[in-house]
């Protein structure tokens, strides 16, 4: 992609906004098996049709948790 101006090319990247995310960690270790697991009741309760993959996922982004 080529752009004639300077302007040009910042009105098109300008809109761009890239996720920084260098603080954040994921490892969380104060998670044990028990901890999973009473989470994972809980979960189970609320969305009794959640798949292994959904819960994987949902760890991952609600906890952390690698």
């Amino acid at each position: 992609m080529e752009f004639a101006t300077i302007k040009e090319f910042q009105r098109a990247v300008r809109p761009f906004v890239d996720q920084h995310l260098c603080a954040r960690r994921d490892d969380n270790k104060s998670a044990n098996r028990a901890w999973v697991i009473e989470e994972l009741e809980e979960k189970l309760r609320d969305q009794p049709e959640i798949t292994t993959a959904e819960a994987e996922m949902w760890f991952k982004k609600e906890f952390r948790v690698n």
